[in-house]
């Protein structure tokens, strides 16, 4: 598949599963390319940047949402990945959303490495909620 034409939707939930969507179709994130997403969360109001070994990293307080953008060097650039965590019958979850611009195998090792660590993260999250709730 061409790159940059490959669009990723990804759910990150434990029994999630990503599809290719045409780039006619919306990626679920929002926006319509990496680099748009990049410049509107660059300048919107209440976002926070930072880089964290390399990887450019938003924080939306309009939807507490974490979006990470790779490296150039990283096999999967040009992509973002966009985290927010939801609750879904008393169970909190990291909801994912991709946009990916590389070739599939990097593309699908990226979410992958996300997946592994959301996995990780949601059950910290969960763990410290049934502790305040003890």
């Amino acid at each position: 598949m061409n790159k940059y034409l490959l669009l990723l939707i990804a759910s990150a939930m434990s029994s999630g599963t990503y599809a290719q969507a045409s780039p006619e179709t919306s990626s679920g994130i929002g926006y319509e390319s990496v680099s748009a997403a990049y410049e509107a969360l660059s300048t919107k109001e209440g976002v926070e940047g930072s880089n964290q070994g390399g990887w450019v990293l938003f924080k939306d307080r309009a939807d507490n949402s974490l979006w990470s953008f790779t490296p150039k060097e990283h096999p999967a650039y040009p992509s973002t990945i966009k985290r927010t965590v939801v609750e879904q019958e008393g169970k909190l979850f990291i909801d994912m959303r991709a946009l990916c611009g590389a070739e599939q195998l990097a593309c699908d090792e990226l979410i992958k490495d996300f997946r592994k660590m959301n996995e990780k993260k949601e059950s910290e999250l969960n763990a410290k909620r049934a502790e305040k709730a003890e």
